[in-house]
């Protein structure tokens, strides 16, 4: 029982480490990387390749200041709440995009989770805050913002 446990967490520690480590490199047009978003497969790959669409949709990452940048939650822990945050230039984006592809990495995360009985430590990831810095957006630390 207790290996069981284990095998699921570090899955889910796994998932989480490759997401944010992942880039892709494609180039497509945005209604060709919408079809494709909703063609994923609730499976690990499938996961890893949704938020590498993701990414490569954020890549832009230059502002002006900090209204420019915005933050988003991706994918859903077992226990609700996003997986991982995002930040991103408002200025260098489609929201709408954004936005789908989203929600789309939340509900295949969600059926990824209960197809394969995930369980969670139930922690909440917290937001992280986040600013221009030299003309790019960027998180803050979150200890940096609770004074």
């Amino acid at each position: 029982m207790k290996k069981s446990i284990m095998k699921r967490m570090l899955t889910i520690l796994n998932i989480s480490t490759i997401s944010l480590l992942l880039v892709a490199c494609p180039s497509e047009s945005n209604s060709d990387k919408s079809d494709k978003a909703a063609s994923y497969a609730a499976t690990e790959d499938g996961l890893k390749s949704m938020h590498n669409e993701i990414y490569e949709l954020i890549k832009d990452k230059s502002c002006q200041q900090d209204s420019d940048c915005a933050i988003v939650g991706l994918g859903a822990r077992a226990c609700g709440g996003p997986d991982s945050y995002a930040v991103y230039s408002k200025a260098n984006i489609d929201a709408e995009q954004l936005e789908s592809m989203t929600k789309q990495l939340e509900s295949l995360h969600k059926t990824y989770n209960q197809e394969n009985q995930i369980m969670s430590i139930c922690m909440m990831e917290p937001k992280p805050g986040f600013a221009c810095i030299n003309n790019q957006c960027k998180t803050k630390a979150v200890s940096n913002l609770i004074q």
